[in-house]
């Protein structure tokens, strides 16, 4: 929120009201533990926190003038860092050891433009979204890259429940898939509110903690869809903002849904 912004001067010298400045902050990934934050801003830079400390332990930087995503893997041992390209480059997926404070593992996801929302469904593996329709499964240890079909347009939205295992990603085709990770297999079709736009279109996806719900969120129309996981019925249809929902995150038991969401 604002008091972290204003306590680690995440938005540099920008002004911390003005949500479209280039260094404004695009994700935030906590460490299991609680001790390390990091954040990634709209000009690619990564900046990693010591929480105790209230100070900066160490920053890179994934592109320069591009979107960033950045999660920390379950044993707090590894950061993985993504990016979105506008210029044809090809977008990596950048694996940094945090002990060591150095790059370990670099992925090439072509020939996608972006690798988008990364997270960590164990240890060692890594799922991004590719604006393709593919959904990349990515070894830490060994290096090797598994792709899935899994989508048609580009994948923007990626998340995992560790409670239910279970992994739910979103793209521009009104669709939420419900994966089992672990077999990179789909279980479940869930068919949300059709818009043919596909800017419109685009949404991300929460999945709760106990693994009982999916919140489903229209970045451009600020409108958020609840569903069942089990069934893929709508629970509820919200509208909790203006313009557009930059993000969202239940709480520890899953009653309560934070919604984040940019005015200008």
């Amino acid at each position: 929120g604002q008091a972290h912004r204003e306590r680690f001067n995440l938005l540099a010298d920008d002004d911390p009201d003005d949500a479209v400045k280039p260094d404004a902050i695009w994700d935030l990934a906590l460490s299991p533990d609680g001790r390390l934050l990091a954040s990634a801003g709209r000009n690619g830079k990564i900046r990693v926190w010591d929480l105790e400390r209230m100070e900066e332990r160490f920053q890179f930087s994934v592109l320069a003038g591009r979107f960033a995503w950045v999660d920390i893997s379950p044993d707090g041992q590894h950061l993985v860092a993504t990016s979105r390209s506008y210029d044809g480059d090809t977008p990596h997926v950048m694996v940094w050891s945090i002990p060591l404070q150095k790059e370990t593992q670099r992925f090439s996801i072509k020939p996608s433009s972006h690798a988008a929302n990364p997270q960590f469904i164990s240890s060692d593996t890594i799922c991004v979204g590719g604006d393709d329709g593919h959904v990349w499964f990515l070894n830490v240890g060994t290096g090797e890259a598994q792709v899935v079909q899994a989508h048609e347009g580009s994948v923007i939205g990626v998340d995992f429940c560790e409670t239910a295992q279970r992994l739910v990603t979103t793209a521009e085709d009104n669709r939420i898939h419900v994966w089992d990770p672990s077999k990179r297999k789909l279980l479940n079709t869930i068919q949300v509110s059709d818009v043919q736009e596909p800017e419109l279109a685009r949404g991300l996806a929460r999945i709760s903690p106990d693994g009982r719900w999916i919140a489903f969120m229209r970045i451009f129309t600020a409108i958020v869809e609840i569903y069942d996981l089990e069934s893929g019925n709508r629970v509820v249809e919200v509208k909790p903002g203006k313009r557009y929902i930059q993000g969202a995150r239940f709480n520890h038991d899953g009653s309560l849904l934070v919604t984040s969401e940019v005015d200008g």
